[in-house]
């Protein structure tokens, strides 16, 4: 692979550890231009990110939302949603990273509140469930934008955790587990003072606690995550200049 690299005319990197170890390797035909998602998730906020469903589940409620759960992030979440059950004025969404019907009703069973999936929503099911979950793909950005906290799953799982730039976006705090690093993004993000990273159950309650009750504490993390994304979008003109 270090062979090919000397064939391409120029290389655009993500950061400065890959320029320094191109440099480590004899090349010069490189240079930073930041990563292109950002530009893509920045793009999320010029579209209509409305829907009418959640209207209609989160209205008047602060929204917690769980995005590409696996197994232990259920695990937490239940844990969390225990904790904050006498609170009516707090809704979930969760998104499962595989939709598997097992796995849902397993967790809904290990709710001690009531919980609607997305497949058999009613109106009347909205307005009375606190818990919807999303057994369908393709819509989880566009319910980030009603998220108050955002909580990215993966954070347990040796694949690593997943997207944090799209509910960042939105400029809301975001929660993931202990399994971050090899990320570069969210490895920026947790520097940046926009990621809260948690190692279980208690962690988590600590954390959404802090950002429903510390307004100072909130609005810093939320502003930090929305900027961080701001601060480092560009890559794409940068490149297509050149």
């Amino acid at each position: 692979m270090r062979k090919l690299l000397h064939l391409f005319t120029h290389i655009y990197t993500q950061d400065t550890r890959s320029e320094i170890l191109l440099d480590s390797l004899g090349l010069e035909n490189h240079s930073m231009a930041g990563d292109t998602r950002f530009d893509r998730v920045r793009d999320i906020l010029k579209q209509d990110c409305s829907l009418p469903f959640m209207d209609t589940f989160c209205k008047d409620k602060k929204v917690i939302v769980g995005g590409s759960m696996w197994e232990d992030d259920y695990r937490v979440m239940t844990s969390l949603i225990k904790e904050l059950a006498p609170q009516s004025d707090v809704c979930y969404v969760i998104a499962p990273h595989n939709i598997n019907r097992e796995e849902i009703e397993e967790f809904r069973r290990l709710l001690p509140v009531t919980s609607v999936c997305y497949s058999q929503m009613t109106p009347t099911a909205l307005r009375e469930a606190r818990v919807l979950i999303l057994d369908t793909i393709g819509i989880l950005t566009r319910v980030y934008s009603y998220a108050h906290i955002s909580y990215v799953g993966g954070g347990w799982t040796p694949s690593g955790i997943h997207n944090v730039l799209e509910p960042a976006v939105f400029s809301r705090p975001v929660i993931c587990g202990p399994l971050y690093t090899p990320y570069i993004e969210a490895v920026g993000m947790y520097k940046a003072g926009g990621l809260i990273v948690i190692n279980d159950g208690t962690t988590l309650i600590s954390a959404v606690k802090n950002c429903m009750y510390d307004t100072d504490f909130y609005n810093t993390t939320a502003r930090a995550a929305g900027l961080y994304v701001e601060q480092n979008a560009g890559a794409t003109s940068r490149i297509v200049k050149a």
